[in-house]
């Protein structure tokens, strides 16, 4: 069995939430937030993917994953989106994929541990070249300004 502390995150207001998961959930991933659990094992790692680049469909599926608890303790939706912030959201996908992890059997729960690091790695790279286009960009866009002429910037006619 999973350790229960690593399938939960607190939220800015201190609040702990829950990421055990439920065939229940998966459904409503499917249905609502069209995160199909069952790729997770894509060999593209798509789902993986999609919860660490897009912040929308990772708070959807908390949204899903922590509605009964959010009922029970009386939290409503905005108080809930309002204490989260990137580092919760850092935390929850952690949570949220431990979740995944527990409602899977022993194998696929191996597999799944050792693909992150390696869609991380992916992303992280991904969002190396980008910034080194957006450099390279800025860069040409500066000389061309400066070519012809025109005062930008901090220069002394700014």
């Amino acid at each position: 069995m999973q350790d229960e502390k690593k399938m939960s995150f607190r939220d800015r207001a201190g609040r702990e939430w829950s990421t055990r998961f439920s065939i229940a959930m998966a459904i409503r991933l499917k249905d609502e937030a069209r995160l199909d659990v069952e790729k997770i094992f894509d060999r593209d790692g798509a789902f993986v993917r999609t919860l660490l680049s897009d912040q929308y469909s990772l708070i959807q599926a908390l949204e899903i994953v922590t509605e009964e608890q959010r009922k029970r303790l009386e939290v409503s939706r905005k108080d809930f989106l309002e204490a989260i912030d990137g580092e919760v959201l850092d935390e929850a996908f952690d949570a949220l994929l431990a979740g995944i992890s527990a409602s899977l059997p022993k194998l696929q729960r191996r597999a799944l541990v050792a693909m992150i690091p390696r869609i991380a790695t992916g992303l992280d790279a991904m969002v190396s070249k980008v910034e080194t286009q957006i450099e390279k960009a800025g860069s040409e866009l500066e000389t061309k300004l400066r070519d012809s002429g025109e005062v930008f910037g901090n220069s002394p006619g700014s």
